[in-house]
C-alpha cells in the first residue's frame, strides 16, 4: 500500500477551498467541511488517506487515478462526478447519495457501495458494468452481506442477457460491425439457455426454483403416463398412480411397472435423465452455497 504514498506532496483540505486543480497530492488524516459544497474540483494522481467526507457535497468534479484509503463518506452527496481509474480501499459509504457519477475502471478493495445507492451510476457499457457488478458482489460476499451480493449478482446477469439481445438484434453500429448473423444465432441460443437457467435454479441463487421446476416436470410426466395405454403392473388410469410412476422415474427408483411400447419407454428414460440433471443441479447449488459462504 506504500506505493500510493510515494512521490506525493502532502497538502491539506483547506487548500481545496482556494484551488480547483490538484496533482500528485497527499491528503492525510483530515476532513472536508461538513455541509459545504465543493464544485468543479479536479484531482489527478492524488491520494486521500483517512479523510472524512462526512455530510460533504461534491458536484461536477473529476478524480482521475486517485486513491481513497480508509475514507469516510457517510451522509455525503456526490453528483455528476467522475472517478475514472480510481481505487477505493477500506472506505465507508453509509447513507450517502450518488447522482449520475462515472466509475470507469475503478477498483474496490474490502469495500462496497449499496446497490440502491449506486445503481443509477452503473456504467451502461456491458464490459464496464459486468466488471463493476462482479467486484461489488464479491466484496459484499466477503463482508457477509448476502442481500447486497444478490442485487449486484442479478444486475450482472441482467446486463449479460441485455448484451445477448443487442448482439442478436444488431441495432447499433458497434454490434453490426463486430457480429454477424451466425453470432446472432449463437447468442440467441445462449440467451435462451441463460433464461432457462434462471427459471430452473435462479442462476444458482434460488433453491426454491429447483423445487418448483421439479414439481412441474413430475406433473407433466404424470399426465403423460395417465394418458398412456401401454403401462402394466399398476392402474395408471388413476392420476395418483400415474403421479407415483412419475415420482419414481424422476428419482430413478424402480416403480415395478412395465412400459410395453417404445414411445412410453423413451418417455420414462427421458424423465430418468431429467431427474439426474435436476439432482446434479441441486448438488451444484449446495456446493455453490457452501463455497460462497466461506
Amino acid at each position: 500500500m506504500n506505493q500510493h504514498y510515494i512521490g506525493k506532496e502532502k497538502d491539506s483540505i483547506v487548500s481545496v477551498e482556494k484551488n480547483l486543480q490538484f496533482e500528485n497530492k497527499l491528503f492525510f488524516n483530515d476532513g472536508f467541511d461538513k455541509g459545504k459544497e465543493y464544485v468543479f474540483n479536479k484531482f489527478q494522481r492524488c491520494t486521500f488517506s483517512k479523510i472524512s467526507f462526512y455530510k460533504t457535497s461534491i458536484t461536477s468534479s473529476i478524480f482521475e487515478n486517485t486513491v481513497f484509503i480508509d475514507c469516510y463518506f457517510k451522509h455525503s452527496i456526490i453528483g455528476q462526478t467522475s472517478f475514472e481509474n480510481c481505487i477505493f480501499i477500506n472506505c465507508g459509504f453509509h447513507n450517502m447519495k450518488i447522482e449520475t457519477c462515472k466509475f470507469f475502471y475503478t477498483e474496490w478493495k474490502n469495500t462496497y457501495i449499496k446497490f440502491d445507492t449506486i445503481k443509477n451510476s452503473l456504467p451502461r457499457e456491458y464490459g464496464y458494468k459486468k466488471r463493476l457488478c462482479k467486484t461489488m458482489a464479491d466484496n459484499c460476499l466477503d463482508d457477509g452481506n448476502m442481500e447486497e451480493y444478490k442485487k449486484f449478482f442479478f444486475e450482472g446477469i441482467k446486463a449479460k442477457e441485455n448484451n445477448y439481445k443487442e448482439i442478436i438484434l444488431r441495432r447499433e453500429d458497434h454490434y453490426k460491425k463486430n457480429y454477424n448473423i451466425y453470432d446472432s444465432f449463437k447468442y440467441a441460443v445462449k440467451f435462451v439457455w441463460s433464461k432457462l437457467m434462471g427459471i430452473v435454479w435462479g442462476y444458482g441463487e434460488k433453491v426454491m426454483n429447483i423445487l418448483y421446476s421439479s414439481i412441474v416436470v413430475i406433473g407433466i410426466y404424470a399426465v403423460l403416463y395417465n394418458n398412456s395405454y401401454n403401462i402394466t403392473g399398476i392402474d395408471n388410469s388413476l392420476f395418483s398412480n400415474s403421479l407415483f410412476i412419475s415420482i419414481a422415474s424422476f428419482f430413478n427408483i424402480d416403480s415395478g411397472v412395465i412400459f410395453n411400447d417404445m414411445i412410453t419407454k423413451y418417455i420414462g428414460i427421458s424423465e430418468n435423465i431429467l431427474g439426474l440433471v435436476f439432482m446434479g443441479i441441486f448438488v451444484a447449488y449446495l456446493f455453490r452455497s457452501i463455497n460462497s459462504r466461506r
